[in-house]
């Protein structure tokens, strides 16, 4: 969708999964467990801090290919892709915006989730405030954080307090996009009686992106107007079987997609490497950490 609008995309297979993953499998999470987060942290690191640093190292490699405005970079990302997303903007002044996506800022966050976001946000909090840490994106990144109302793997408690934490603190942070030139390039979108969704697809984000980043050829008009249908509808379509966990109607099947007829990339037409390069180490959660540990 992104590169029919005229936006280069690369997209990376979290460490320990995909590609990165020691057998190549979907869904494993294996980044996610607590002897994972220890053997890392025992080495002073910390497997967000892997997620980041492969990222980044993404962005220098978008910089280096001629047909890419190095000038216009941005990042986007769902749940733990948003959480990176945040540390990205934070953390890379040559982003110009980030879409952030099932994913909040506040202090709820260090009690629930898993020790690859928990912690890091526990260790941040200590050092500053959520307002400096999203701050440090203004005004060069354009932030727009989107969720749903109705999220409870990140609203635990089904309470909203996460959301409206969320909207104080970019509303704290709009204050200093305004003092450096910036009035408007943070903002919150909230869908009501949405889950947990990819919303950095829609078009509310579509038009963040045309914005701030621009979409060769296509207006704001033609971008508001784009035809839209349900993920569900189009995966059943194309074949493509959502993870159970996600695939209601709450979540990834009820979200709303914008509508261009693409078809589903199989993963042999997506793959970086060939079937004897998986589980390599250079590739792997386990060959880094071996590395670290060296």
């Amino acid at each position: 969708l992104y590169a029919r609008l005229g936006v280069a995309c690369l997209v990376l297979d979290p460490i320990g999964e995909e590609e990165r993953h020691s057998a190549g499998q979907m869904g494993t999470r294996a980044h996610d467990p607590e002897h994972v987060h220890c053997t890392a942290d025992a080495q002073g690191r910390l497997i967000m801090g892997k997620l980041v640093f492969d990222t980044m190292r993404g962005v220098d490699f978008l910089e280096s290919l001629p047909w890419v405005d190095s000038d216009r970079m941005g990042v986007a990302g769902l749940s733990l892709g948003g959480a990176k997303a945040g540390w990205m903007l934070a953390l890379d002044p040559r982003l110009k915006m980030a879409l952030v996506a099932g994913w909040a800022f506040g202090d709820i966050l260090l009690e629930y989730g898993k020790f690859c976001t928990r912690v890091p946000n526990q260790r941040l909090r200590a050092l500053c405030e959520w307002t400096d840490y999203l701050a440090l994106a203004a005004p060069h990144c354009a932030v727009l954080v989107l969720n749903g109302d109705a999220d409870v793997i990140i609203d635990c408690d089904g309470d909203g307090v996460v959301w409206r934490g969320t909207q104080r603190v970019v509303d704290e942070v709009a204050k200093v996009y305004a003092t450096r030139g910036g009035a408007g390039k943070i903002d919150c979108f909230f869908e009501v009686g949405g889950g947990h969704r990819p919303y950095h697809g829609y078009k509310v984000a579509l038009e963040w992106i045309h914005l701030h980043l621009g979409t060769p050829g296509w207006t704001r008009q033609q971008v508001r107007a784009l035809p839209e249908i349900k993920a569900g509808q189009w995966c059943d379509e194309q074949g493509v079987e959502i993870e159970a966990f996600y695939g209601t109607l709450l979540n990834d099947r009820g979200a709303t997609m914008v509508d261009l007829g693409l078809k589903a990339i199989g993963r042999k037409e997506l793959a970086c490497l060939d079937k004897n390069e998986i589980g390599a180490k250079q590739y792997t959660l386990e060959g880094w950490l071996e590395m670290v540990g060296s």
